[in-house]
């Protein structure tokens, strides 16, 4: 199985349909979709999160709906919610507010975009080269779950639940199609 990235300009990934390989992989490894706020430090949350990645489409603004929610997409005639992950984590907003992409995610049987500057890439680790966030980093109201290198960059890793369940806690909702 995959997941499928489309691209545009603010996304830096070439159109290709991921698959992860099982041969190579160890039972404490980890793969990590990296991506970029407006600040441009490194970001990343697990890949099993990800389902896709699409250049950000029109967005339909809903009354009363969550600070954090830019809007509503619809993506193959579903819609989908869509997190100003910018806001979400206490960041500053997007230069270009319709600009960027989004990081489509499945947590707890809910689908999400995630909306970003742009994607980055993929990269394998192991789970011990994730270190606990540093001290003062925010406590009990961080994201961040941990932080790792890449090629000499300090990289935040985001509890994506966290965020996630911090604008709809009561979001989780039954699949009619789930075997019980």
């Amino acid at each position: 199985t995959g997941f499928f990235i489309h691209a545009d300009n603010p996304v830096s990934l070439p159109p290709q349909k991921i698959f992860m390989s099982s041969n190579n992989a160890r039972a404490d490894s980890l793969s990590l979709l990296l991506f970029t706020l407006r600040s441009g430090k490194l970001l990343a949350i697990n890949l099993l999160k990800v389902s896709e990645i699409i250049p950000c489409p029109p967005l339909t603004k809903m009354p009363e709906s969550h600070p954090n929610v830019k809007g509503i997409a619809v993506l193959r005639g579903a819609s989908l919610s869509v997190i100003d992950l910018s806001r979400a984590i206490g960041e500053q907003p997007l230069l270009d507010p319709d600009g960027g992409c989004l990081i489509v995610t499945d947590v707890s049987r809910s689908k999400q975009g995630l909306h970003v500057q742009a994607v980055s890439k993929i990269i394998h680790c192991l789970s011990t080269d994730i270190r606990p966030p540093p001290y003062g980093s925010g406590g009990s109201r961080s994201f961040i779950t941990g932080v790792t290198r890449v090629d000499d960059v300090l990289v935040q890793v985001l509890d994506i639940e966290k965020v996630i369940h911090g604008i709809a806690p009561s979001q989780i909702v039954e699949d009619p199609d789930a075997v019980t």
